[in-house]
Protein backbone atom coordinates (compact mmCIF):
# COMPACT_ATOMS: atom_id res chain seq x y z
CA UNK A 1 0.00 0.00 0.00
CA UNK A 2 2.88 2.35 0.69
CA UNK A 3 4.16 1.38 -2.63
CA UNK A 4 1.19 2.37 -4.36
CA UNK A 5 1.36 5.81 -2.44
CA UNK A 6 4.45 6.35 -3.60
CA UNK A 7 4.22 5.28 -6.97
CA UNK A 8 0.93 7.59 -7.30
CA UNK A 9 2.93 10.68 -5.43
CA UNK A 10 5.93 10.12 -8.60
CA UNK A 11 3.29 10.51 -11.21
CA UNK A 12 2.40 13.68 -9.96
CA UNK A 13 5.90 14.72 -10.17
CA UNK A 14 6.75 14.86 -6.74
CA UNK A 15 8.60 13.39 -4.16
CA UNK A 16 7.45 11.66 -1.12
CA UNK A 17 10.07 13.90 0.90
CA UNK A 18 8.82 16.97 -0.79
CA UNK A 19 5.06 16.29 -0.46
CA UNK A 20 6.09 15.75 3.41
CA UNK A 21 8.04 19.15 3.80
CA UNK A 22 5.03 20.86 2.14
CA UNK A 23 2.84 19.48 4.32
CA UNK A 24 5.16 20.38 7.32
CA UNK A 25 5.38 23.85 5.74
CA UNK A 26 1.41 23.93 5.60
CA UNK A 27 1.15 22.92 9.42
CA UNK A 28 3.57 25.19 10.59
CA UNK A 29 1.41 27.93 8.65
CA UNK A 30 -1.76 26.99 10.26
CA UNK A 31 -0.02 27.19 13.17
CA UNK A 32 1.24 30.72 12.86
CA UNK A 33 -2.44 31.38 11.52
CA UNK A 34 -4.62 30.23 15.06
CA UNK A 35 -1.89 31.75 16.96
CA UNK A 36 -2.00 34.78 15.18
CA UNK A 37 -6.01 34.90 15.74
CA UNK A 38 -5.19 33.99 19.35
CA UNK A 39 -3.07 36.96 19.48
CA UNK A 40 -5.51 39.39 18.06
CA UNK A 41 -8.45 37.97 20.09
CA UNK A 42 -5.99 38.40 23.48
CA UNK A 43 -5.61 41.82 22.28
CA UNK A 44 -8.87 42.91 21.78
CA UNK A 45 -9.30 41.37 25.41
CA UNK A 46 -6.36 43.27 26.69
CA UNK A 47 -7.85 46.33 25.09
CA UNK A 48 -11.27 46.15 26.64
CA UNK A 49 -10.04 44.89 29.87
CA UNK A 50 -8.40 48.21 30.16
CA UNK A 51 -11.50 50.19 28.68
CA UNK A 52 -13.35 48.42 32.02
CA UNK A 53 -10.66 48.88 34.36
CA UNK A 54 -10.39 53.56 33.06
CA UNK A 55 -14.49 53.17 33.48
CA UNK A 56 -14.55 51.72 37.08
CA UNK A 57 -11.41 54.23 38.26
CA UNK A 58 -13.95 57.07 36.54
CA UNK A 59 -17.10 55.94 38.34
CA UNK A 60 -15.55 55.40 41.71
CA UNK A 61 -13.75 58.61 41.38
CA UNK A 62 -17.08 59.95 40.24
CA UNK A 63 -19.33 58.80 42.78
CA UNK A 64 -17.11 59.98 45.81
CA UNK A 65 -16.53 63.04 44.51
CA UNK A 66 -20.20 63.88 45.26
CA UNK A 67 -20.15 64.30 48.86
CA UNK A 68 -23.79 63.14 48.94
CA UNK A 69 -23.00 59.53 47.41
CA UNK A 70 -20.01 59.59 49.25
CA UNK A 71 -21.92 59.96 52.46
CA UNK A 72 -24.39 57.55 51.45
CA UNK A 73 -22.33 54.72 50.47
CA UNK A 74 -20.35 54.74 53.58
CA UNK A 75 -22.79 56.10 56.31
CA UNK A 76 -22.89 53.81 59.56
CA UNK A 77 -19.38 52.02 58.56
CA UNK A 78 -18.22 51.06 61.55
CA UNK A 79 -14.65 50.45 62.69
CA UNK A 80 -12.20 49.88 65.39
CA UNK A 81 -9.24 52.44 65.71
CA UNK A 82 -6.81 50.46 67.35
CA UNK A 83 -6.84 47.75 64.38
CA UNK A 84 -8.18 49.98 60.92
CA UNK A 85 -4.30 50.23 60.19
CA UNK A 86 -3.16 47.17 60.25
CA UNK A 87 -5.91 45.11 59.11
CA UNK A 88 -7.74 46.67 55.99
CA UNK A 89 -11.42 46.29 56.92
CA UNK A 90 -13.69 44.54 53.86
CA UNK A 91 -17.20 45.18 53.16
CA UNK A 92 -17.84 48.55 51.64
CA UNK A 93 -19.88 49.13 49.10
CA UNK A 94 -20.17 52.45 46.55
CA UNK A 95 -23.77 53.73 45.86
CA UNK A 96 -25.04 56.13 43.50
CA UNK A 97 -28.20 58.48 44.93
CA UNK A 98 -31.27 60.05 43.73
CA UNK A 99 -32.44 63.43 43.60
CA UNK A 100 -32.65 63.67 47.87
CA UNK A 101 -29.57 62.31 48.45
CA UNK A 102 -30.97 58.67 49.13
CA UNK A 103 -28.89 55.50 48.10
CA UNK A 104 -30.58 54.52 44.58
CA UNK A 105 -28.28 51.91 42.83
CA UNK A 106 -25.79 49.75 44.54
CA UNK A 107 -22.66 50.49 41.81
CA UNK A 108 -19.54 49.14 43.19
CA UNK A 109 -19.44 46.09 45.09
CA UNK A 110 -17.68 42.55 46.05
CA UNK A 111 -18.10 39.64 43.22
CA UNK A 112 -19.57 42.17 40.56
CA UNK A 113 -18.39 42.00 37.16
CA UNK A 114 -17.79 45.21 35.54
CA UNK A 115 -16.96 44.09 31.81
CA UNK A 116 -14.03 41.78 31.63
CA UNK A 117 -12.96 42.73 35.49
CA UNK A 118 -14.55 40.88 38.43
CA UNK A 119 -14.57 43.11 41.67
CA UNK A 120 -13.06 40.98 44.44
CA UNK A 121 -13.61 43.63 47.28
CA UNK A 122 -13.41 47.33 48.55
CA UNK A 123 -11.67 47.57 52.08
CA UNK A 124 -10.91 51.00 54.42
CA UNK A 125 -8.12 51.69 56.10
CA UNK A 126 -6.32 54.44 58.10
CA UNK A 127 -2.49 53.89 56.64
CA UNK A 128 -1.75 57.37 58.45
CA UNK A 129 -3.48 56.56 61.81
CA UNK A 130 -0.39 55.39 63.78
CA UNK A 131 -1.57 54.95 67.53
CA UNK A 132 -2.37 51.41 68.10
CA UNK A 133 -5.30 52.37 70.51
CA UNK A 134 -9.00 53.23 69.42
CA UNK A 135 -10.33 56.55 69.13
CA UNK A 136 -11.24 58.65 71.56
CA UNK A 137 -15.04 58.60 72.82
CA UNK A 138 -16.17 61.63 70.70
CA UNK A 139 -18.55 63.23 68.25
CA UNK A 140 -17.37 64.52 64.94
CA UNK A 141 -13.96 63.64 64.83
CA UNK A 142 -11.99 63.63 60.98
CA UNK A 143 -9.27 61.83 59.48
CA UNK A 144 -7.89 60.64 56.26
CA UNK A 145 -8.72 56.97 55.16
CA UNK A 146 -7.55 55.12 52.23
CA UNK A 147 -10.19 52.78 50.17
CA UNK A 148 -8.55 50.09 48.28
CA UNK A 149 -10.68 47.92 44.78
CA UNK A 150 -9.03 44.86 44.22
CA UNK A 151 -9.98 42.31 41.20
CA UNK A 152 -9.16 40.18 38.59
CA UNK A 153 -9.16 40.98 34.55
CA UNK A 154 -9.92 38.05 32.51
CA UNK A 155 -9.24 37.47 28.54
CA UNK A 156 -8.99 34.64 26.35
CA UNK A 157 -7.53 31.70 28.46
CA UNK A 158 -6.56 34.27 31.71
CA UNK A 159 -7.13 35.70 34.33
CA UNK A 160 -4.91 37.74 36.54
CA UNK A 161 -5.12 40.55 39.10
CA UNK A 162 -5.53 44.02 38.36
CA UNK A 163 -3.44 46.98 39.85
CA UNK A 164 -5.33 48.11 43.09
CA UNK A 165 -7.17 51.27 42.66
CA UNK A 166 -6.75 53.39 45.49
CA UNK A 167 -8.93 56.35 46.83
CA UNK A 168 -7.94 58.65 49.66
CA UNK A 169 -11.04 60.08 51.14
CA UNK A 170 -12.00 62.40 54.65
CA UNK A 171 -14.16 60.75 56.85
CA UNK A 172 -16.28 62.33 59.52
CA UNK A 173 -17.03 59.32 62.76
CA UNK A 174 -18.27 59.55 66.08
CA UNK A 175 -17.12 56.94 68.71
CA UNK A 176 -18.54 55.39 71.15
CA UNK A 177 -17.55 54.93 74.68
CA UNK A 178 -16.61 51.19 73.87
CA UNK A 179 -14.24 52.49 71.08
CA UNK A 180 -16.69 51.51 68.34
CA UNK A 181 -16.65 54.42 65.49
CA UNK A 182 -18.66 54.91 63.29
CA UNK A 183 -18.34 57.16 60.02
CA UNK A 184 -21.59 59.76 59.59
CA UNK A 185 -19.96 61.74 56.60
CA UNK A 186 -16.80 61.74 53.71
CA UNK A 187 -15.55 63.09 50.98
CA UNK A 188 -12.82 62.54 48.34
CA UNK A 189 -10.24 64.19 49.40
CA UNK A 190 -7.93 63.33 45.79
CA UNK A 191 -10.77 65.03 43.62
CA UNK A 192 -12.16 67.81 45.71
CA UNK A 193 -10.26 71.02 44.00
CA UNK A 194 -9.89 74.15 46.47
CA UNK A 195 -12.33 76.84 46.14
CA UNK A 196 -11.13 80.50 46.89
CA UNK A 197 -13.56 83.26 48.16
CA UNK A 198 -12.23 86.82 48.99
CA UNK A 199 -14.77 89.18 50.56
CA UNK A 200 -13.92 92.65 51.40
CA UNK A 201 -15.43 95.96 53.38
CA UNK A 202 -15.20 99.12 55.19
CA UNK A 203 -12.44 102.08 54.52
CA UNK A 204 -15.44 104.46 53.46
CA UNK A 205 -15.16 106.58 56.65
CA UNK A 206 -12.67 108.70 56.75
CA UNK A 207 -9.29 109.08 55.06
CA UNK A 208 -7.54 106.94 57.55
CA UNK A 209 -10.79 104.33 57.82
CA UNK A 210 -10.05 100.41 57.99
CA UNK A 211 -10.68 98.47 54.90
CA UNK A 212 -10.85 95.03 56.25
CA UNK A 213 -10.96 91.76 54.04
CA UNK A 214 -10.56 87.89 54.12
CA UNK A 215 -9.70 85.57 51.84
CA UNK A 216 -9.64 81.16 52.65
CA UNK A 217 -9.36 78.45 50.04
CA UNK A 218 -11.51 76.03 52.73
CA UNK A 219 -7.84 74.50 54.79
CA UNK A 220 -6.52 77.88 55.38
CA UNK A 221 -7.26 81.48 55.65
CA UNK A 222 -6.33 84.98 55.92
CA UNK A 223 -7.57 88.07 57.54
CA UNK A 224 -6.10 91.80 57.01
CA UNK A 225 -6.75 95.15 58.42
CA UNK A 226 -5.74 98.09 56.21
CA UNK A 227 -5.02 101.87 56.79
CA UNK A 228 -3.44 104.55 55.11
CA UNK A 229 -1.46 105.33 58.15
CA UNK A 230 -0.07 101.97 57.81
CA UNK A 231 2.93 100.80 55.42
CA UNK A 232 0.81 97.49 54.63
CA UNK A 233 -2.40 95.71 55.79
CA UNK A 234 -1.97 93.74 58.94
CA UNK A 235 -2.79 90.21 58.68
CA UNK A 236 -3.31 87.40 60.47
CA UNK A 237 -3.04 83.42 59.04
CA UNK A 238 -4.64 79.97 60.12
CA UNK A 239 -6.06 77.24 59.49
CA UNK A 240 -8.93 75.78 59.76
CA UNK A 241 -9.21 72.27 62.20
CA UNK A 242 -11.88 71.02 60.16
CA UNK A 243 -12.34 69.34 56.70
CA UNK A 244 -13.83 71.29 53.75
CA UNK A 245 -17.15 70.47 52.60
CA UNK A 246 -18.02 71.99 49.14
CA UNK A 247 -16.70 75.86 48.32
CA UNK A 248 -15.50 78.12 51.31
CA UNK A 249 -17.14 81.28 51.78
CA UNK A 250 -16.33 84.73 53.43
CA UNK A 251 -18.03 88.09 54.35
CA UNK A 252 -17.81 91.32 55.36
CA UNK A 253 -19.76 94.06 57.41
CA UNK A 254 -19.09 97.16 59.07
CA UNK A 255 -15.62 98.73 59.27
CA UNK A 256 -16.71 102.06 57.81
CA UNK A 257 -16.25 104.61 60.41
CA UNK A 258 -12.70 105.70 61.50
CA UNK A 259 -11.95 102.85 63.71
CA UNK A 260 -14.86 101.13 63.19
CA UNK A 261 -14.85 97.59 63.40
CA UNK A 262 -14.79 95.36 60.55
CA UNK A 263 -16.76 91.97 61.35
CA UNK A 264 -16.09 88.83 59.01
CA UNK A 265 -17.79 85.54 58.26
CA UNK A 266 -15.63 82.37 57.11
CA UNK A 267 -16.97 78.97 56.41
CA UNK A 268 -15.72 75.73 54.87
CA UNK A 269 -18.98 73.91 54.87
CA UNK A 270 -17.90 72.24 58.49
CA UNK A 271 -16.32 75.17 60.50
CA UNK A 272 -17.56 78.68 61.30
CA UNK A 273 -15.02 81.40 61.89
CA UNK A 274 -15.29 85.17 63.23
CA UNK A 275 -13.28 87.61 63.19
CA UNK A 276 -13.54 91.27 64.41
CA UNK A 277 -10.52 93.66 63.10
CA UNK A 278 -9.44 97.18 64.74
CA UNK A 279 -7.12 99.70 64.10
CA UNK A 280 -6.65 99.76 68.27
CA UNK A 281 -6.05 96.31 68.62
CA UNK A 282 -3.11 93.85 68.40
CA UNK A 283 -2.84 92.10 66.69
CA UNK A 284 -5.87 94.05 64.36
CA UNK A 285 -8.00 91.23 64.26
CA UNK A 286 -9.16 88.22 66.51
CA UNK A 287 -10.78 85.64 65.45
CA UNK A 288 -12.84 82.25 67.15
CA UNK A 289 -12.91 79.07 64.98
CA UNK A 290 -16.54 76.87 66.06
CA UNK A 291 -15.35 73.57 64.29
CA UNK A 292 -19.06 71.50 64.09
CA UNK A 293 -21.29 74.77 63.16
CA UNK A 294 -22.16 73.00 59.93
CA UNK A 295 -21.63 69.53 57.93
CA UNK A 296 -22.97 70.54 54.52
CA UNK A 297 -21.65 73.68 51.65
CA UNK A 298 -22.49 76.71 52.57
CA UNK A 299 -22.72 79.93 51.91
CA UNK A 300 -22.39 83.49 54.27
CA UNK A 301 -23.76 86.96 53.42
CA UNK A 302 -22.98 90.76 55.08
CA UNK A 303 -24.65 94.06 54.13
CA UNK A 304 -25.76 95.48 57.28
CA UNK A 305 -23.11 97.31 57.78
CA UNK A 306 -23.12 98.81 60.97
CA UNK A 307 -21.67 102.45 59.93
CA UNK A 308 -23.57 104.71 62.27
CA UNK A 309 -20.35 104.65 64.60
CA UNK A 310 -17.26 102.61 66.47
CA UNK A 311 -19.87 100.52 68.02
CA UNK A 312 -22.66 100.13 65.62
CA UNK A 313 -23.34 96.19 65.44
CA UNK A 314 -21.97 94.62 61.98
CA UNK A 315 -24.79 91.71 60.98
CA UNK A 316 -23.93 88.49 59.12
CA UNK A 317 -25.62 85.20 58.36
CA UNK A 318 -23.87 81.72 57.15
CA UNK A 319 -26.34 78.86 56.23
CA UNK A 320 -26.08 75.81 54.38
CA UNK A 321 -29.79 73.63 53.77
CA UNK A 322 -29.78 72.32 56.78
CA UNK A 323 -29.17 75.44 59.22
CA UNK A 324 -28.26 78.72 59.57
CA UNK A 325 -26.45 81.28 61.86
CA UNK A 326 -27.29 84.58 62.24
CA UNK A 327 -24.17 87.01 63.83
CA UNK A 328 -24.14 90.10 65.73
CA UNK A 329 -20.79 91.64 66.18
CA UNK A 330 -19.36 94.59 68.40
CA UNK A 331 -16.13 96.06 69.68
CA UNK A 332 -17.49 95.54 72.99
CA UNK A 333 -18.60 92.03 73.18
CA UNK A 334 -15.40 89.62 73.11
CA UNK A 335 -17.68 87.46 70.79
CA UNK A 336 -20.40 87.80 68.11
CA UNK A 337 -23.81 87.11 69.37
CA UNK A 338 -25.13 83.89 67.39
CA UNK A 339 -28.42 82.44 67.14
CA UNK A 340 -28.83 79.31 64.85
CA UNK A 341 -31.93 77.71 63.13
CA UNK A 342 -32.94 74.87 61.23
CA UNK A 343 -34.54 75.16 58.25
CA UNK A 344 -38.07 73.91 58.52
CA UNK A 345 -37.61 71.25 55.67
CA UNK A 346 -33.79 70.10 55.04
CA UNK A 347 -32.28 69.61 51.33
CA UNK A 348 -28.91 69.36 50.29
CA UNK A 349 -28.69 72.21 47.98
CA UNK A 350 -26.39 75.51 49.02
CA UNK A 351 -29.75 78.24 49.75
CA UNK A 352 -29.26 81.76 49.15
CA UNK A 353 -28.88 84.64 51.82
CA UNK A 354 -29.39 88.39 51.57
CA UNK A 355 -29.34 90.97 54.51
CA UNK A 356 -30.99 95.03 54.79
CA UNK A 357 -30.71 97.32 57.01
CA UNK A 358 -28.55 98.14 60.04
CA UNK A 359 -26.98 101.51 58.61
CA UNK A 360 -27.83 104.02 61.11
CA UNK A 361 -26.96 104.78 65.34
CA UNK A 362 -25.74 101.46 67.50
CA UNK A 363 -29.19 99.41 67.60
CA UNK A 364 -30.34 99.91 64.34
CA UNK A 365 -32.47 96.61 63.16
CA UNK A 366 -31.13 94.60 60.21
CA UNK A 367 -33.36 91.92 58.69
CA UNK A 368 -31.69 88.55 57.30
CA UNK A 369 -33.28 86.42 54.81
CA UNK A 370 -31.98 82.84 53.53
CA UNK A 371 -33.63 80.01 51.22
CA UNK A 372 -33.22 76.87 50.42
CA UNK A 373 -35.55 75.48 47.60
CA UNK A 374 -38.13 73.99 50.43
CA UNK A 375 -38.11 76.69 53.06
CA UNK A 376 -37.14 80.38 54.73
CA UNK A 377 -35.64 81.62 57.30
CA UNK A 378 -36.06 84.98 58.43
CA UNK A 379 -34.40 86.96 60.96
CA UNK A 380 -34.44 90.60 62.78
CA UNK A 381 -31.68 91.51 64.73
CA UNK A 382 -30.76 93.92 67.29
CA UNK A 383 -27.86 94.59 70.04
CA UNK A 384 -30.62 95.26 72.92
CA UNK A 385 -32.36 91.71 71.87
CA UNK A 386 -31.76 88.42 73.89
CA UNK A 387 -31.34 86.19 71.49
CA UNK A 388 -29.43 89.41 69.41
CA UNK A 389 -31.13 88.12 66.03
CA UNK A 390 -35.11 86.52 66.42
CA UNK A 391 -35.34 83.88 63.60
CA UNK A 392 -37.85 82.17 62.42
CA UNK A 393 -38.34 79.41 59.65
CA UNK A 394 -41.81 78.33 57.08
CA UNK A 395 -41.93 76.29 54.14
CA UNK A 396 -42.50 77.35 51.05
Amino acid sequence: MEMEMEKKIKQSGFSLVEVMVAAGLLGLVSLGVIQLFQNINKGQADVQSESDYSSLIQEATLLLSKEKACQASLSGFVFNGSTIKANPQSGVEIWSIDQTGARSSKKIFANKKYGKLLIDKITFSMPDYTSASNWPTGLNQTFTAELVISGSKTGLGFSKPFKNIKKTINVTFNTDSSGLSTVTDCSDSTTSIPQSSCATGGGSGGSLSRGTLACTNGSKYRICGCSADWGNCNCINGAFSSTTIGKSNCAISGGSGGLSRGSVACTNGKSLLTCQCSADWSPNCKCTEDTTAFDAETICAGGAWGQGDTLSRPTLVCSSGKKAIAMMFSADWANPKKTAINYSSFDQYVPSCSIVGGGGSDLTRPIIACSNSKSTVICHCSADWSPACNCTSANY
